[in-house]
């Protein structure tokens, strides 16, 4: 009699081999094409890649962020033709959110200010562009003057020696046709604008390790303004357009709401009425507050009447 046939068992190589989680660094490899379609001839797309793969050996935080979220960083980088993670490129922060099992990480692009100004001299639009921080030691001269050669007038020497206080920051460029801009900002509009970013508050934020530099970055930002329109300069100032969304977004999430229960005509009643207290040199004692003798209550900033 004939054997039956024996049923061949598949080798367990035959069965489906899990692939192991795809790393950062693999990622961001893979992504080298995608890099040169949007890139400038002011950086190629191996370059960007290698320097990626640095800057996340050098900020293992990165890691931690979605990678979605670091590739879209890069691409920017890719379409500024700036350098990610070094100086005069552009910095991407892990920034940490939320609180204990709710603890997570997000990229956070910051443009160099000496990026800023290579974009502007590549506009060809920019014949020389500077910034600096002032003291309260250095010769200083600022003024706009209608009736003179340019509109703007900007004197700055930095003291030798002891240099004093910081003062604020400032930035002046001079275009091609001859115009002269400047932006000057104080100690205090500098500090305000670090208040509302959202990189601050991570530990590897130039705000935090470099001042000096974010204080030119922000009068940069400013003068940004001020330069005719190029490609270049469009790019610049839409990167710049949203880092600041992304600040006013940050600032807006952190506004205390009123105490629960109250109105907005209580509470601008009790800002009256403080403020009549405050006012009068020798107050008496007010009445009971009734809802009969009070009347309507007009907003003085806005007339709105409740």
């Amino acid at each position: 009699m004939a054997q039956p046939a024996q049923q061949i068992q598949k080798p367990a190589t035959d069965k489906a081999i899990q692939k192991p989680p795809q790393t950062l660094e693999d990622i961001i490899k893979s992504r080298q094409g995608s890099f040169a379609d949007v890139g400038t001839k002011y950086m190629s797309p191996e370059r960007l890649v290698k320097l990626a793969l640095v800057m996340v050996s050098k900020t293992p935080d990165l890691k931690r962020c979605s990678a979605l979220s670091v590739v879209s960083e890069l691409m920017t980088c890719a379409r500024l033709g700036l350098e990610p993670g070094v100086e005069g490129g552009r910095w991407l922060i892990p920034f940490k959110q939320g609180k204990g099992e709710e603890v997570h990480y997000e990229v956070v692009g910051v443009t160099d200010y000496r990026g800023l100004i290579d974009i502007a001299r590549r506009s060809g639009e920019v014949l020389a562009i500077h910034a600096d921080v002032r003291h309260e030691n250095d010769l200083w001269e600022f003024w706009i003057d209608a009736g003179g050669p340019t509109l703007v007038h900007l004197r700055h020497r930095r003291a030798e020696g002891e240099r004093g206080e910081i003062m604020g920051a400032y930035a002046i460029v001079k275009l091609r046709n001859g115009e002269v801009q400047a932006v000057y900002l104080t100690l205090a509009e500098v500090n305000a604008t670090k208040a509302r970013s959202k990189s601050a508050k991570s530990e590897y934020s130039p705000w935090n390790t470099d001042w000096p530099s974010m204080a030119r970055k922000t009068a940069i930002r400013r003068v940004y303004n001020l330069l005719p329109k190029t490609p270049e300069i469009q790019a610049a100032r839409e990167a710049l357009a949203e880092e600041e969304e992304r600040d006013r977004a940050e600032a807006a999430i952190d506004v205390t709401p009123p105490p629960s229960g109250s109105s907005r005509a209580e509470n601008l009643k009790e800002k009256l009425r403080a403020k009549a207290g405050a006012e009068a040199e020798q107050p008496a004692a007010d009445p009971e507050p009734s809802s009969e003798d009070e009347g309507p209550v007009v907003d003085p900033e806005t007339g709105e009447t409740f």
